[in-house]
């Protein structure tokens, strides 16, 4: 398997690549959307990279991401709805919380020509596999032969998640939430060969994407 990270020096981008298979909205909605950056609601354990459950596994930590994890997560949420024409434009940029209550900066992010504004929270963004000996160690040791077997005597437990919480998509034209709700992604399984934590997480993360662009894509927006 080959992962999907993108690397920047030393640490990731939360970035992946677009397949064929991903959603496509049939119609696209004639909106102009904003998403503020999504407030970080993750555990502080989840950040260092210790998971419940998980102990011995490797995982996922802050460190191994370029700085501002929840920022890039919205970011490649708005990319992933242009993608899937969603939308007509969508663009990242910082919004009051409480945005329902503050009427004037309701007025002035639609006079600037916006309609709908995503805000939410992010709660989950993990992946991992479990830390038996590795293929890769097994082919330096024993050759390709030696990886072959490894993979298919101990295939790792894999998986990941990304939520996002409490979102709301906010009307700036009526001032009242068009739609609010939770969207998250989760797996777990056996492979025999497999990725990085890092591209499980992006994994997830694709996916999450990829289903809210399905339920925005059938809403009543």
């Amino acid at each position: 398997m080959f992962s999907m990270v993108f690397l920047s020096g030393c640490a990731a981008q939360v970035k992946y690549k677009f397949d064929k298979d991903m959603f496509v909205s049939p119609e696209p909605k004639h909106y102009a959307v904003v998403i503020d950056a999504f407030a970080d609601n993750r555990p502080e354990r989840e950040k260092e990279g210790k998971f419940y459950g998980k102990d011995g596994y490797a995982v996922i930590n802050d460190k191994m991401f370029k700085k501002d994890i929840p920022l890039q997560v919205s970011q490649m949420l708005a990319e992933h709805l242009t993608k899937a024409k969603v939308f007509d434009s969508v663009k990242v940029v910082n919004v009051s919380d409480d945005l329902e209550v503050k009427p004037e900066e309701m007025t002035q992010l639609k006079d600037a020509g916006y309609s709908l504004v995503v805000i939410g929270k992010l709660n989950c963004f993990y992946g991992y596999y479990s830390d038996e000996v590795s293929a890769s160690v097994s082919a330096l040791l024993f050759g390709a032969v030696g990886a072959i077997t490894e993979a298919l005597m101990n295939p790792k437990t894999v998986g990941g998640k990304v939520e996002y919480g409490d979102v709301k998509i906010i009307d700036l034209v009526k001032g009242t939430v068009a739609w609010s709700g939770n969207v998250e992604h989760d797996f777990e399984k056996k492979e025999k060969f497999y990725d990085t934590p890092i591209g499980y997480v992006l994994k997830a993360l694709k996916e999450t994407n990829n289903n809210f662009s399905k339920q925005l894509s059938e809403s009543n927006l």
